[in-house]
């Protein structure tokens, strides 16, 4: 019988067909939940045909969905089997956590949130492809590669802060956006070796999905990060980094996505080696004499 392993599943995703990488990066999102869920389910979650799923289930090795359910559900009784009894190591009714001393519980948000963005985080490290990570990283610390963030309305925040961290291991980076030189217009005068790092996540908007189609048009590189049903900028991308981002909560959580950020950061920054440290002390200098030349609240 053949076995099912989410970690060997994110392992070999890029093996798989486009259509059939969504189902797994659903199944990989919503894991176990959707997995348990009818064929049609997973399907509209994956945003493919019911037999697109029959096809993944079957590239897997299994004879069918339902078969693939049951390995599922195996390997969810197996991993129960290797968890302490409750209480061995915590006291399930202490205050901290919650039992009936009034601490929080499962239904509080705040504490459903924090459980919620942990699971993701989870999720992450377990689905990620860090050889896609690792193409990620050699693109962004090519000095050749002139490098431009980009995001939505809900992820340009997290485009811009990246961008502003990036600079301080590297030069030739910008934050693309629309000024007072609508962001298209920006577009037609680039030139050379172009990278763009778009952050992408449903609702997908077209302004964005237009910049990165242009760039690519150019002959640029496209750099995706977005969730699991995939930003139609995932069809031509030359890496798609999905990432877990639903909670259950009202808002979407950016606690993995920050998370994959300072990852990327983190490797960008050892492969530039020690130099960086005198790029951030000439950046701090130049700070410091701004802020000398014009005290605040002076």
């Amino acid at each position: 019988m053949v076995k099912f392993e989410l970690a060997r599943l994110a392992q070999d995703i890029d093996r798989l067909s486009s259509a059939e990488r969504r189902v797994a990066r659903s199944l990989i999102e919503g894991y176990p939940f959707i997995a348990l869920r009818g064929i049609h389910e997973l399907a509209s979650f994956a945003n493919v045909s019911a037999p697109t799923v029959i096809r993944f289930a079957r590239r897997l090795g299994f004879s069918g969905y339902v078969d693939l359910q049951r390995a599922i559900v195996d390997a969810l009784e197996s991993a129960a089997q290797e968890v302490p009894p409750a209480g061995a190591d915590l006291d399930a009714d202490s205050e901290e956590f919650g039992g009936d001393r009034g601490g929080p519980s499962v239904e509080d948000p705040a504490t459903a949130t924090l459980l919620g963005a942990l699971a993701n985080l989870q999720r992450l490290a377990s689905s990620l492809d860090k050889g896609r990570m690792q193409e990620c990283v050699d693109l962004l610390s090519d000095p050749s590669n002139r490098v431009l963030g980009l995001g939505g309305c809900w992820s340009q925040p997290m485009a811009a802060m990246f961008i502003y961290l990036l600079n301080h291991l590297r030069s030739n980076v910008a934050l693309l956006q629309d000024s007072q030189i609508p962001m298209m217009d920006q577009i037609v005068d680039l030139g050379g070796q172009i990278v763009l790092f778009v952050l992408d996540f449903d609702l997908y908007q077209r302004n964005v999905i237009a910049a990165a189609r242009a760039i690519k048009s150019g002959g640029g590189k496209v750099i995706l990060v977005t969730d699991h049903k995939l930003s139609p900028i995932a069809d031509f991308a030359d890496i798609a980094l999905p990432v877990p981002v639903e909670i259950g909560a009202p808002l979407s959580s950016s606690v993995t996505i920050d998370t994959l950020l300072e990852m990327i950061l983190s490797e960008v920054a050892a492969r530039m080696g020690p130099g960086i440290a005198l790029r951030i002390s000439k950046i701090q200098k130049l700070r410091q004499s701004v802020n000398q030349l014009v005290p605040i609240g002076g």
